[in-house]
């Protein structure tokens, strides 16, 4: 009996000192067309894999402040394929990462209400003018950067959101450089805006979506050819996407993927112009899949 105890006693102290519990996951394009998954950890570890990886990788970054808990990640990548990660810490500052060299430099926040955290943000690689920036603050506003400056510019909400408030945000480009910004509301509604253009938002369309959806996660992107795409996870658990401003969904949580809580959704489109779609659940396991084949893929255990 000693010895048992002590064996399980051992185990639970391993599994306590190796394993990682992933708190976000998100993914670009490699310079030789792969496609790079990257984790951040609740042990506050930044993590990387590609598809044919049997392990993960630890990545190691030098400027973050001491005692720093992360948040969020989001990686991006340049038409060259080198790649650029922004890290949100607990205290709310954005800060980019060189993947080259490892160095981190705090994103610049003087333009924002001083007496408002970030509540959420998201990222877009501009191929000129480098990382672009939409935030959604504490008291609802959202803000974002002008193409040719680094200044934060806030967007007038009040009539297209009817004192909602905002529970998701996603940025993504259009093929001739042009930014929009995406939105979920508290009533689960899509709406996205060209912040270039002016402060009207338009709907997305929820056609055969179930009754009474909730909608848990979200992801927005563009292909080459124009056509924007929607995903999103629903409070059942399901996967779907929209390619026709949401004139139609299509469901593609089937297969070897069925009754795993999902936890987290990223999309990319890969050099190739294909969709790849990550996932991670509660399991604390990661999906990938192909969304013209929708076979889920699992990657190695993260440890």
């Amino acid at each position: 009996m000693k010895k048992i105890l002590t064996f399980t006693l051992f185990t639970i102290l391993c599994v306590g000192l190796f394993s990682q519990t992933i708190e976000s996951i998100t993914t670009c394009n490699t310079q030789n067309g792969d496609t790079k998954f990257l984790i951040s950890t609740k042990e506050n570890t930044i993590m990387s894999a590609e598809s044919n990886s049997t392990k993960w990788d630890k990545l190691d970054f030098n400027g973050l402040p001491s005692g720093y808990n992360i948040k969020s990640i989001q990686a991006l990548s340049k038409q060259n394929g080198n790649a650029k990660y922004v890290v949100q810490l607990e205290d709310d500052t954005l800060w980019e990462m060189d993947a080259n060299n490892g160095t981190c430099t705090q994103v610049s926040t003087k333009d924002l209400p001083k007496n408002y955290r970030v509540k959420m943000f998201s990222t877009y690689m501009d191929p000129q003018k480098g990382i672009k920036y939409a935030a959604v603050l504490e008291n609802n506003s959202v803000w974002y950067m002008k193409k040719n400056e680094n200044s934060w510019t806030e967007i007038n909400t009040e009539k297209a959101f009817n004192n909602l408030n905002i529970k998701l945000i996603e940025t993504y480009i259009t093929p001739n450089n042009k930014a929009k910004i995406a939105v979920v509301l508290t009533d689960n509604s899509i709406l996205w805006t060209d912040p270039s253009t002016g402060d009207e938002w338009y709907d997305v369309n929820a056609t055969n979506l179930p009754a009474s959806y909730k909608v848990e996660l979200f992801s927005a992107y563009i292909k080459t050819n124009g056509d924007a795409y929607f995903a999103i996870v629903t409070s059942d658990n399901n996967i779907w996407y929209s390619k026709n401003d949401g004139n139609n969904w299509q469901n593609i949580s089937k297969g070897n993927l069925s009754g795993k809580k999902i936890t987290n959704l990223d999309a990319i489109i890969t050099t190739s112009n294909q969709i790849v779609y990550t996932i991670s659940t509660s399991e604390n396991t990661i999906w990938w899949t192909d969304i013209s084949s929708v076979n889920w893929s699992q990657l190695p255990s993260v440890k």
